[in-house]
């Protein structure tokens, strides 16, 4: 019984994988090697690095604390010249 199915699903069968090795749904290797390619090339050229995205961030941080204290100095210097003058008057 078993025997007879196979026979009859035979040609089905490898009509059906033909088919799908015609249209490319199987892919080989060298055309993953060359997709793999391209997309680390893509990957490289458009992210960073969590690495540096850290340090980037860092820096940044730091750099807005640092400016957050200069607009702190200036406004303190402001106050302390209006005052000066309006003490004057």
């Amino acid at each position: 019984m078993e025997m007879n199915n196979i026979i009859v699903f035979a040609p089905c069968a490898v009509f059906v994988i033909t088919l799908l090795i015609q249209i490319g749904v199987f892919a080989r290797s060298s055309e993953l090697l060359s997709l793999k390619a391209e997309m680390l090339e893509y990957v490289a050229k458009n992210y960073l690095s969590k690495d540096i995205y850290a340090d980037n961030h860092k820096s940044l941080q730091e750099d807005l604390t640092q400016m957050r204290q200069d607009i702190a100095d200036v406004k303190n210097l402001l106050i302390t010249i209006v005052t000066k003058n309006s003490s004057n008057n």
